[in-house]
């Protein structure tokens, strides 16, 4: 039996940690609350855990520059992929959330895009 007593938390203390860039893990070390239950407090109030940054890595950025490159000399993800020894659909993925194109076709949308502009 856990005898460790848990302070309540308030919904400002949580936004708080939460504007903070902490994840539910981090602030359940930090409270003593499990993270299911700060997830489901979180949910109740409305707030939103921010996860899109913690999916963008530098290593994933330079492979996702790097399968641009490889596109535009006419090689295909499925073939970068393949030589890179990546998963297919979540390269392609990774390149969508980051705006940028996964065949040959949608680089020349995305050149004409960027001269138009």
């Amino acid at each position: 039996m856990n005898t460790m007593q848990k302070t309540p938390m308030s919904e400002n203390q949580l936004r708080k940690y939460v504007s903070s860039g902490m994840n539910s893990m981090d602030i359940a070390k930090k409270s003593g609350f499990h993270s299911v239950e700060i997830c489901a407090a979180a949910r109740v109030l409305g707030i939103k855990f921010n996860r899109k940054g913690s999916r963008k890595s530098p290593k994933i950025d330079a492979l996702c520059s790097k399968a641009v490159s490889a596109i535009t000399k006419g090689e295909t993800l499925a073939e970068f992929s393949r030589k890179n020894n990546v998963n297919n659909s979540n390269l392609c993925t990774q390149m969508k959330i980051r705006g940028l194109p996964t065949t040959a076709a949608d680089y020349l949308m995305f050149m004409a895009k960027k001269v138009a502009a």
